[in-house]
């Protein structure tokens, strides 16, 4: 099994959302170290998700500067993601 194969398999026995949005925002921190700053706002001080527009932000640099990473973090058996 390749090692691409077994991270997806991985993946995907998740169940928590807890569990897979401090996953993916760990991911997101180790691929740039830009993003290392990213604060995640979808979990309460337990670690537990909570209702929010998003789950994570940064604003790289400055606020001042018109520009800014957010994300939404989303589970579902079946997701259908439309542009």
């Amino acid at each position: 099994m390749s090692l691409l194969t077994a991270t997806r398999k991985l993946v995907a026995e998740i169940k928590s959302p807890d569990e897979f949005e401090t996953l993916a925002t760990a991911v997101l921190r180790a691929a740039r170290p830009a993003y290392l700053a990213l604060i995640h706002v979808g979990t309460n001080e337990n670690g537990r998700t909570v209702r929010s527009p998003i789950d994570v932000s940064d604003c790289p640099n400055s606020c001042d500067k018109r520009s800014g990473l957010f994300s939404d973090l989303a589970t579902a058996a079946n997701l259908r993601l439309c542009s």
